[in-house]
C-alpha cells in the first residue's frame, strides 16, 4: 500500500477494502513507504486500517506494544503533525480495527456484551505507568511493553496467568524452536552476518 494513487485510495474506500499497516517491516525494509505519505492519506480517507507486523524476519518482532508505539509516532516527522495517529488511534488499529479487517468485529476487538471474552491484563506496578499526566491508553502505547502482560484470556479461557503460559510447556517449546533453528542454519550452511568491530564468535 506504499504506492497507491489518490484515485486508488478512493477505490479502496468505495470497495471497503481493509488495509494492514506493517510499520515496523516498512521501516526496517527502507522501502520509502513511511516517507511516501500514502499511509496517512489512506487513514485520512477513513479506509479501515489495522496494525500488522508482517514476518518476524523483516519486522524484527511481533510485539504489539512496540508496533503500537511505532505506528503512533513514525508518521509525525513526515506529516509535521505531532498529533497524527497518536496513542488512541494506534490502540484502535491493534484492537477493533484489526477485528474489522478480519471481518470479526461482531465477535472480537472490543469489550461488549455478546462478544468473546478476549482480555489482556497488564501489571501497572512498574515505573513506565507513573508518567505524569498520562492516562492508561497513552501509557500502554508510549511506555509499556510485552513484559507488562500478566494474564491473557482468549474466549474466556485463561492461556497465560502470572506471566506463565498455561497451555504448553514453554521451556520445552523454546528448546525445540532453538534446536529447529540451529538445524535449519546448519542445513543451509548459513552463518549470522556481522560487521566489524562486532564479530560473532
Amino acid at each position: 500500500m506504499g504506492d497507491v494513487t489518490d484515485q486508488e485510495i478512493e477505490w479502496l474506500k468505495e470497495a471497503d477494502v481493509k488495509v494492514a499497516h506493517c510499520c515496523a517491516a516498512a521501516s526496517m525494509a527502507g522501502a520509502g513507504i513511511i516517507r511516501g505519505r500514502r499511509i496517512p492519506a489512506i487513514m485520512k480517507a477513513k479506509v479501515t486500517m489495522s496494525l500488522g507486523s508482517d514476518d518476524g524476519y523483516l519486522s524484527g518482532n511481533h510485539d504489539f506494544f512496540r508496533l503500537m508505539y511505532l505506528c503512533a509516532t513514525v508518521h509525525r516527522e513526515w506529516t509535521e503533525d505531532p498529533s497524527f495517529v497518536g496513542a488512541y488511534k494506534a490502540f484502535e488499529m491493534g484492537t477493533i480495527d484489526g477485528a474489522r479487517a478480519c471481518l470479526w468485529d461482531d465477535e472480537i476487538g472490543s469489550l461488549e456484551t455478546g462478544k468473546k471474552a478476549d482480555l489482556v491484563l497488564v501489571d501497572r506496578s512498574g515505573p513506565e505507568w507513573n508518567y505524569p499526566n498520562r492516562d492508561p491508553i497513552r501509557s500502554l502505547v508510549y511506555s509499556a511493553n510485552h513484559y507488562c502482560v500478566d494474564t491473557v484470556v482468549i474466549d474466556g479461557r485463561v492461556v497465560m496467568r502470572g506471566r506463565e503460559i498455561q497451555t504448553i510447556d514453554e521451556e520445552e517449546n523454546k528448546a525445540n524452536v532453538a534446536e529447529a533453528g540451529k538445524a535449519w542454519m546448519e542445513r543451509g550452511n548459513i552463518r549470522p552476518a556481522s560487521k566489524e568491530p562486532w564479530p560473532i564468535l
